[in-house]
């Protein structure tokens, strides 16, 4: 109804793979990105001296690397 055309993509942004495939399948499937919303993140939360290098690494993979490796899909 009203043109809409959307695709479902399950993916892992916290994987820099996924966030290839994404960027893959969404340009193979549309042609092109004309915008993109970073809207996945993890909340995960523990205090400067309880948070574990594996959490913190998890938050900055999900929150960061996996925002930027998808910009940089859609601008490359």
């Amino acid at each position: 109804k009203g043109g809409v055309d959307a695709i479902f993509i399950s993916a892992d942004v916290s994987v820099v793979a996924d966030c290839k495939r994404v960027v893959e399948t969404a340009i193979a499937h549309f042609g092109t990105i004309n915008a993109l919303v970073n809207a996945a993140a993890t909340s995960a939360r523990g205090s400067l001296v309880e948070t574990s290098e594996d959490l913190f690494d998890q938050i900055f993979r999900t929150n960061v690397r996996g925002p930027f490796f998808l910009m940089q899909g859609v601008v490359a």
